[in-house]
């Protein structure tokens, strides 16, 4: 219970592997140019790899702080703008999506 009411979480039911990838806009493109380049261009490029299941996206806030339970303002060593979930059945799938990028480099 937190406060009288029932805990409220979320368990991931998948037993696959996340890789996370923190990133930035790449300079000098606008935010705009980036995600018409990672949306139209670039995210497809990483999904034509068959070991790669899914990628979910998130944009992270610069003008938010982050904050620890004890209150204290979470101090980033790097900036980042953006954060991709890269999906992978699991780590023998992973192991085959970078062997294929070896294989298939991205221009």
């Amino acid at each position: 219970d937190f406060r009288g009411e029932p805990s409220c979480y979320v368990r991931s039911g998948s037993q696959g592997v996340v890789g996370l990838l923190a990133h930035d806009i790449s300079q000098p493109m606008t935010e705009e140019e980036y995600d018409r380049w990672l949306l139209g261009e670039h995210y497809h490029d990483l999904l034509a790899n068959p070991s790669l299941d899914k990628i979910v996206l998130h944009k992270v806030s610069k003008d938010r702080r982050a904050y620890l339970s004890s209150g204290a303002v979470v101090e980033n060593v790097v900036e980042f703008g953006r954060l991709a979930e890269l999906h992978f059945r699991d780590f023998d799938a992973f192991d085959r999506y970078v062997a294929w990028f070896k294989a298939n480099v991205i221009p």
